[in-house]
């Protein structure tokens, strides 16, 4: 395993912040460590860099324990969410800093810099200063310089928050295309779900100091372990049902018919916004509410609508049909939310998701 941390425990002020947290990063995968502000995602990434103490565990690299060595010596590349380059010198000389300071000849270091100017496609652009460059070129200049040590390991805190959403689309995508092309080993911390969802291999949901679930994007979404998960990946709905004494569920007034009995009665029931379907059919089928149209978003591909049911509860709903952004607020409507749609959760689990 090219890189473990196992037992990783730290606290501030004798106070617990990371709790006893083992993880295994495969060789060449992109892992994302994906969490709300204060969860320690970017602290357990400063201690795989060597920038924070351990106060207990290891974080060992092909199997030898590096939790004392310096940042210096474990041969790991960092980018950060500032482009952090060298003002007073030109792109090339900044991509080439790192291979200077570990004392590659004049000749490699020229040779490195114009392949990471290719790879990143600046070919042209090595002669420029970073104040002549826009802020994807600059990170992508970042990104070069990381690269160009060729690190066993790549580390990247939040390295696209910082530029506008279009910037930010076109530099993830190619992001992960030189990522696959070099089969480098990378660490991402990031509070963006969606960004999140297009470049990891897997994903590590944290909450709190400590991990919630580790899988793959698709998992994530479609299986989330907790409410918390359900709620940090993606939208969900939480839904208020009646128990009846017949064993069955009832929303506003209404049976709702659910594909798998709920194991027990502390179960929270959540539905995501894009499962829940307009009702536009006239012969009647299972699981059809009446509602009213509390608001309507048109947001190019699909509508965004929230609803509101007979007993007052209020459901988001995402619908790519074009009678969806032909509706106003205040039309009556009819929903139909389908019976394997509906996703179950310990009821203590939701409270996490609200406090966090």
């Amino acid at each position: 395993m090219p890189l473990r941390l196992d037992g990783i425990s730290k606290s501030y002020d004798k106070r617990p912040f990371i709790e006893d947290m083992s993880l295994d990063i495969h060789e060449g995968e992109l892992l994302c460590f994906l969490g709300p502000s204060g969860c320690g995602k970017t602290t357990l990434l400063r201690i795989v860099a060597g920038f924070e103490e351990i106060s207990k565990g290891k974080v060992l690299h092909q199997g030898r324990d590096i939790s004392s060595l310096p940042p210096s010596k474990r041969n790991f590349a960092m980018v950060f969410q500032g482009y952090s380059l060298f003002p007073h010198m030109t792109i090339s000389k900044n991509i080439a800093y790192g291979l200077a300071c570990r004392g590659h000849s004049k000749m490699d270091m020229k040779r490195r810099t114009e392949e990471m100017l290719e790879l990143v496609n600046m070919s042209d652009m090595g002669g420029r200063f970073p104040n002549q460059l826009s802020g994807g070129q600059q990170q992508r200049v970042a990104i070069a310089r990381a690269l160009a040590v060729n690190p066993d390991v790549l580390l990247m805190d939040e390295p696209f928050s910082a530029l506008d959403a279009k910037v930010r689309v076109e530099l993830r995508s190619e992001m992960r295309r030189m990522q696959k092309k070099l089969k480098v080993t990378t660490i991402m911390v990031t509070h963006d779900q969606e960004e999140v969802m297009e470049l990891a291999d897997r994903i590590v949901v944290m909450n709190q100091g400590r991990i919630e679930q580790i899988s793959t994007p698709s998992t994530l979404y479609m299986q989330p372990k907790n409410a918390f998960v359900a709620g940090f990946i993606g939208d969900m709905n939480y839904l208020r049902l009646e128990h009846t004494e017949a064993g069955s569920m009832k929303l506003a007034g209404k049976q709702l018919f659910l594909k798998i009995n709920p194991p027990s009665n502390n179960i929270i029931f959540g539905v995501r916004p894009e499962y829940i379907e307009l009702y536009t059919k006239e012969a009647e089928e299972m699981n059809v509410f009446d509602a009213v149209v509390s608001q309507v978003a048109f947001l190019g591909g699909f509508s965004r609508l929230v609803v509101t049911l007979a007993d007052n509860q209020e459901l988001e709903l995402k619908s790519s049909e074009n009678t969806a952004r032909l509706l106003q607020p205040g039309s009556s409507i009819r929903i139909r939310i389908p019976e394997n749609s509906v996703h179950f959760f310990l009821g203590e689990e939701r409270h996490a998701h609200i406090d966090s």
